[in-house]
């Protein structure tokens, strides 16, 4: 009996021990798959390491919030963000995974959402902690479109006393200002006269297809006017002519939207690249 019971002891340890170096190879595979980009399948393995793991690792959560975040799930990923934060036990591991977690609703368009998550961050933090807290508060403030706040904690953040790079920031700012003043229904009131909004915007293609268009159609009119009847041009011509007409109103005011949302995302992308080139940083 007591041989029984303990083969039957040293049968399950054998198990257990086989059991946790089977998850440790499929942790390892999956961190594998991640860097080459195969999220998915990552994920897969990672959420098996996830469930059948007796104790949770963060590293796993924290690896399994990153492949969320590259295919584009933010809820699950931010749900592995904060279950890695909670699992963490040091307080530098903590932070960063608290920046993670700020990083990803900037990544996903909700600012808010990462500046309640800056103002949780601890009083007391190290300069490296710091200078990241407000370079973040730079980023949420710029797409929250209060610029003046953004200008002061990416100066804060650089803390560097250059007139040129301060110039630099200064030309950013107010081209943002700009840009957000910039009224997209402007081309549209001037497209009035068609493809002149297009003009306006630089679109010279765009304004050229939308003179000739409704500019043919309007020497088809007045022809069928002289030559048929007013009944016969407006059923025959004005539908077409309307159709032109309004579809280049609309085109200019669309084009107009598509240029003020590509120079926010450029100046966006300039204040990165000026805190990275500065810091040798990049955000996630």
């Amino acid at each position: 009996m007591k041989k029984l019971l303990f083969l039957h002891i040293v049968i399950f340890s054998f198990s257990i021990s086989v059991f946790s170096q089977t998850l440790n190879e499929t942790y390892a595979h999956s961190k594998a798959l991640y860097s080459n980009g195969d999220y998915e399948e990552a994920i897969s393995e990672l959420r098996r390491v996830f469930f059948f793991a007796e104790n949770k690792d963060p590293q796993t959560c924290k690896l399994l919030g990153d492949c969320y975040r590259r295919v584009l799930v933010p809820d699950k990923s931010l749900y592995y963000y904060e279950l890695a934060f909670d699992l963490f036990t040091s307080d530098s591991a903590k932070l960063e995974m608290k920046f993670q977690i700020i990083s990803l609703h900037l990544q996903f368009d909700q600012p808010n959402y990462a500046l309640t998550q800056i103002y949780s961050l601890p009083d007391s933090l190290s300069s490296k902690y710091v200078q990241q807290k407000n370079f973040y508060e730079a980023l949420v403030y710029y797409r929250l479109k209060d610029f003046n706040s953004s200008k002061t904690a990416l100066l804060a953040a650089l803390n560097n006393e250059d007139n040129n790079l301060e110039e630099s920031i200064d030309s950013l700012y107010e081209k943002a200002a700009k840009n957000d003043d910039f009224n997209v229904y402007l081309p549209m009131m001037l497209s009035i006269i068609p493809g002149l909004g297009q003009l306006y915007l630089g679109e010279y293609k765009a304004a050229l297809n939308s003179f000739l268009l409704t500019g043919s159609f309007a020497v088809i009119y007045v022809y069928s006017i002289g030559n048929l009847s007013i009944l016969d041009a407006v059923l025959m011509v004005m539908p077409w002519f309307h159709r032109y007409y309004q579809g280049g109103l609309l085109q200019a005011k669309t084009l107009a939207i598509k240029k003020k949302e590509n120079k926010d995302i450029e100046l966006y992308n300039a204040l990165i690249d000026i805190y990275a080139s500065e810091l040798s940083f990049q955000p996630e």
